[in-house]
């Protein structure tokens, strides 16, 4: 049994990283997409040197991956600009493997005709600890540049995309239950569902003025949640941070998530995952019980998110399931 990394054949498939999903609006202006543009150029500024792979498509067309480059900074943007009535998406990943997990990722999705627009980064877990700053200084920087209606962010996970996604969704799922306070989140797909509400609160959450004034204002939401919380107001709403950390179990997590399995064992897994004790999220993590008590009012019901997090193909339990994913939700109430 081994910690994460958890690798296979040499290759690392699922980990830790840093993850911050932000949902906006008005994907066709030519505002908005320079607002993304930013966000990929600041985050090349950031940590370029470790991407290796990029896809950049327009509207229906066909894409592939290829090798990134520098000048990536200057051509996304450009069909950004140039094909405002397009859904334009792109994808800036590291590993030197398509099929490897890794913490290096950059995503964003301008949506042509709908409300699914989305922005997302990806971090190594232990990235400040070599750089400058903090996850809640670029979750911030962020929120400021591209002003999303909805945003969260914490300590999640990165795992292989292609051939062996289905796999690491089981160990997701079985660390996740472990470790309530770690995201799960369903990327881009998910973002056409936040236009009526927002999901569950977590390390840092970002709102814009609608939600805001629904529970309101800035300084009631301050005073609710108390002065372990840090509430900053932007141009276009307000950031959350709940306390110090974004995994409030600390380095310990190493020791709560269960032990990850064999190939062997993966085998048997399909047909029978062993069953986890399932922990008091609520009590076990005090700060995310408050926050998500005081954004209960504003977050998304079972009507409205009708998708499930997992895809849970070939899987009969023990997925992210459209009933566990809304018991996901309500963990921390």
């Amino acid at each position: 049994m081994s910690a994460l990394p958890y690798v296979q054949d040499g290759v690392p498939m699922l980990d830790f990283a840093l993850v911050a999903n932000f949902f906006f609006s008005n994907g066709m202006s030519p505002d908005k997409r320079q607002r993304v543009s930013t966000c990929m150029e600041r985050y090349i500024d950031l940590c370029g040197d470790n991407l290796r792979h990029c896809s950049c498509i327009v509207g229906d067309r066909k894409g592939r991956w290829s090798r990134y480059r520098p000048s990536c900074k200057t051509s996304i943007p450009k069909k950004l600009k140039e094909h405002l009535h397009s859904t334009v998406y792109f994808n800036l990943i590291g590993g030197e493997k398509l099929e490897a997990a890794t913490p290096y990722s950059v995503y964003g999705y301008a949506d042509g005709t709908g409300p699914g627009n989305f922005f997302q980064f990806r971090l190594p877990w232990d990235w400040f600890a070599s750089h400058p700053g903090t996850f809640p200084d670029v979750f911030r920087e962020f929120t400021r540049i591209l002003q999303p209606d909805y945003g969260f962010g914490g300590l999640g996970f990165t795992y292989a995309e292609t051939n062996y996604r289905r796999k690491m969704e089981r160990l997701i799922y079985l660390i996740a239950q472990a470790v309530p306070a770690l995201l799960v989140e369903g990327g881009y797909f998910e973002a056409e569902y936040f236009t009526n509400g927002i999901r569950e609160g977590n390390f840092m959450t970002a709102l814009s003025y609608q939600w805001v004034d629904k529970l309101g204002g800035a300084d009631q939401i301050q005073s609710a949640l108390g002065p372990e919380f840090t509430v900053l107001r932007t141009e276009s709403g307000i950031t959350i941070q709940a306390g110090d950390e974004p995994n409030p179990l600390g380095a310990s997590i190493y020791k709560k998530a269960p032990p990850l399995p064999s190939d062997a064992e993966m085998a048997i897994l399909r047909e029978n995952l062993p069953t986890l004790p399932h922990l008091d999220a609520a009590a076990a993590y005090p700060l995310y019980h408050r926050l998500n008590q005081v954004l209960k009012p504003i977050r998304v019901t079972p009507e409205m998110y009708t998708r499930k997090l997992q895809s849970g193909q070939y899987l009969k339990r023990n997925f992210f399931d459209k009933e566990s994913t809304q018991k996901w939700f309500s963990r921390f109430d």
